[in-house]
C-alpha cells in the first residue's frame, strides 16, 4: 500500500503545480489582452496672458463692428475664451487671431500696432472685411513667428509692402481680390519667404513687375487675375519647380509654344474666364484637349477622380502625363480619393472585439481547470478510481517500457 499512497501525494503535488501554472499563464494572458483603459486627458485650463489680453482690447478699440462679431472682447475676462481668438494650452500665449466676419457688414476701422505685442501669433486671418482702402500694416511684417498670414477680400488697398518678405516662418499667404487697387512693384520680397509653399495674388496689380518668374519657379504661386498681358514668358517655359499655374482672367494672348509641353505643371485656363490659347502642336501629351465652342482650345482637368475608362488609355506614358496635377486621384497616381480609403474601426469595436477574445481565452482556461480539479477530486475521494487509474498507468508504463527495450534489443543485434 506504499506505493499507491506515495503516487496519490505525487500525483497530488503534480496536480497543484498545473494548477498553479495554467492559472498564472490564464491571468497573464488575460491581462495582456485586456484593453488598456485610456484615461481622460485633463481639460486643459488656459488662462489669458494680461499684455496680450490688453493687447486685444487695444485692437478691438480701434476696429469698428457693426455686426457685434467682438462683443464677447470684454474687460477681465479670458481672452482666451473670445471668439477668434485661440491660445496655446501649453503656454497660454494667443497663437491664432482670426477676425474674419464672412457675412453681413464686415469689421473696419483701422488694424492697431498693439498686434505686435502678440509675439507668438501664428496665424492672423483678417479676410472678408472692410478696411476702407488703407494700405496693409508694415508692421505685421515684424510677427516674425507667423505661419499663415490671410487677407483676402478684406478692401485693402495701395503698395503692397515688401516688409512681409520679413516673415521668414511664414507658409501661406493670401492677399486675393482686394477691391480698392493693390499692387507691387517687384515681388522681391517673396524669395525671402523660403517656407512658403502657397502664394494668392489674384486680383492684384502686378503690372509693373518685370522679373516675376523666379518667384513662380521658387513656389506653387496661384497667378489668377494678376493683370498680366501679352504672351507667356520664355523663362516660365524652363521652370521644372512649378506645380500649379493659373493664368486664367489676364490680358495674355497668343499660342502655346510648343516648349510649353516639358513643364511638369499644369496651366488652367478655363473658358468661362477668357485667356484661351490655341494648341499648335501635337507635342503637348501633358494636357487634355476638349473640343468645344473653340477650336482646339486648352481646358485642364484640375482635381477629381481620373476616369477609369477608355478614354485615356491611348495617350503615351500614362503615369507622367497626370505630373503636376495635385488635386487628382485614383490610378494611376498614388492619391487615393475620398471615400476610398479602408475605414478605421471604431476604438469602441476594436474593445468590443479585444473583449471577444478575453472571454474566449477566460472560458478555456476555466473550463479546463475545472475539468482538472473534478477529475482530481474523483481519484482523491475514491479509493477504486484511484486502484484503476494507477493500475492503468503502470500497465501502460509496463508495455512502453517492454516495446522501447525491444526495439533497442532489435537494433542492437542488427548493428552487430
Amino acid at each position: 500500500m506504499a506505493r499507491p499512497r506515495q503516487l496519490t501525494h505525487a500525483t497530488i503535488l503534480i496536480l497543484l503545480a498545473t494548477t498553479w501554472f495554467l492559472l498564472s499563464l490564464l491571468a497573464t494572458a488575460v491581462h495582456a489582452l485586456r484593453p488598456t483603459p485610456q484615461a481622460a486627458a485633463p481639460t486643459p485650463v488656459t488662462l489669458c496672458i494680461p499684455r496680450e489680453r490688453d493687447a486685444l482690447l487695444a485692437i478691438k478699440a480701434r476696429l469698428i463692428d457693426p455686426s457685434n462679431y467682438l462683443s464677447s472682447w470684454r474687460g477681465e475676462d479670458d481672452c482666451c475664451q473670445w471668439v477668434g481668438v485661440k491660445c496655446s494650452n501649453r503656454t497660454g500665449h494667443v497663437v491664432k487671431l482670426q477676425i474674419s466676419y464672412s457675412t453681413g457688414n464686415g469689421i473696419g476701422g483701422e488694424i492697431n500696432s498693439s498686434l505686435l505685442d502678440l509675439q507668438h501669433l501664428k496665424h492672423l486671418d483678417l479676410s472678408s472685411n472692410d478696411f476702407g482702402g488703407k494700405p496693409i500694416p508694415e508692421f505685421i511684417g515684424s510677427l516674425k513667428s507667423l505661419t499663415h498670414l490671410l487677407l483676402s477680400s478684406s478692401n485693402f488697398g495701395g503698395r503692397i509692402p515688401p516688409h512681409l518678405g520679413n516673415l521668414s516662418n511664414l507658409i501661406s499667404l493670401d492677399l486675393s481680390y482686394q477691391l480698392e487697387s493693390c499692387h507691387s512693384l517687384d515681388l522681391a520680397w517673396v524669395s525671402n519667404l523660403r517656407k512658403l509653399q502657397h502664394l494668392n495674388m489674384s486680383k492684384v496689380d502686378l503690372r509693373t513687375v518685370v522679373d516675376w518668374t523666379h518667384v513662380v519657379n521658387m513656389i506653387p504661386c496661384l497667378l489668377r487675375s494678376n493683370m498680366f498681358s501679352g504672351g507667356i514668358p520664355d523663362k516660365l517655359l524652363g521652370m521644372k519647380g512649378l506645380q500649379y499655374l493659373d493664368i486664367a482672367s489676364n490680358n495674355i494672348s497668343g499660342n502655346i509654344p510648343s516648349s510649353l509641353g516639358n513643364l511638369v505643371a499644369m496651366a488652367h485656363t478655363p473658358d468661362e474666364e477668357g485667356a484661351l490659347f490655341k494648341i499648335v502642336t501635337s507635342r503637348l501629351r501633358s494636357f487634355y484637349r476638349y473640343t468645344n465652342a473653340y477650336t482646339d482650345s486648352l481646358l485642364v482637368v484640375t482635381k477629381g477622380a481620373i476616369p477609369s475608362g477608355n478614354q485615356l488609355r491611348a495617350l503615351d506614358d500614362q503615369a507622367s502625363i497626370y505630373i503636376g496635377n495635385p488635386n487628382l486621384c485614383g490610378l494611376p497616381v498614388s492619391r487615393d480619393c475620398p471615400g476610398t480609403e479602408i475605414p478605421q474601426r471604431d476604438p469602441e469595436d476594436q474593445h468590443e472585439g479585444m473583449s471577444d477574445v478575453v472571454s474566449l481565452y477566460l472560458g478555456i482556461g476555466t473550463g479546463f481547470v475545472t475539468g482538472l480539479w473534478v477529475v482530481f477530486c474523483g481519484l482523491l475521494f475514491k479509493r477504486n478510481w484511484r486502484i484503476r487509474c494507477f493500475s492503468f498507468s503502470d500497465r501502460v508504463y509496463d508495455w512502453v517500457f517492454l516495446q522501447v527495450a525491444l526495439r533497442w534489443a532489435s537494433l542492437t543485434r542488427k548493428n552487430q
